[in-house]
């Protein structure tokens, strides 16, 4: 992880905008983290948008940033560690706002059609522990349709590099404090 910027103004200490990957198109998906000053403070990580025309869930996440880096060192919210990920997908976002309002993957090329829908990228045995799906989503490798799909997951999970870095973050790869702890929330 690199460090963008500090939030020299925050009430809160420690706001800080890290890069935790970089997309097929070389943009980077960017965490706000916000440390809080209470030992052990339980870890809640909120991610939005995952699909490119997520647009309000960005502006949420946008807001929420704002929201908590304004609250005083005695709110609640300053008793949480926070990681808040405004736009996981940024490149399917670009491409939703500039070309094509109803696109919903990342730019990642495959050999039909382009992107993968990020949301659905997750689907495996080690991140169920962060997602819990009613039905699993079965990895296709063969018909073009599939591809050409605004919900197609990808030929294996964990395939993208937006996945990548949100595992990543989640403390998935790493020995948390306490894996009790890291709350995940998807807007």
């Amino acid at each position: 992880m690199k460090l963008v910027s500090s939030c020299i103004l925050c009430s809160i200490s420690n706001a800080e905008e890290v890069i935790i990957g970089t997309t097929y198109e070389g943009r980077s998906i960017i965490a706000n983290k916000i440390a809080s000053q209470v030992q052990n403070a339980p870890h809640v990580v909120v991610e939005c948008g995952s699909q490119g025309n997520d647009w309000n869930s960005v502006a949420f996440c946008e807001s929420l940033v704002d929201y908590v880096d304004s609250s005083s060192e005695t709110s609640p919210l300053a008793q949480v560690e926070w990681t808040i990920i405004s736009k996981l997908n940024p490149d399917g976002y670009e491409y939703s706002k500039n070309s094509d309002s109803s696109w919903r993957k990342n730019r990642s090329p495959n050999e039909f059609c382009d992107g993968v829908n990020i949301a659905h990228n997750f689907v495996g045995k080690k991140i169920k522990l962060f997602y819990n799906f009613s039905k699993p989503v079965h990895f296709v490798n063969t018909p073009d349709q599939t591809q050409c799909s605004q919900v197609f997951s990808g030929f294996d999970a964990v395939s993208e590099e937006e996945t990548k870095a949100l595992v990543g973050i989640t403390g998935y790869n790493r020995t948390p404090r306490n894996r009790n702890s890291i709350y995940f929330f998807r807007i």
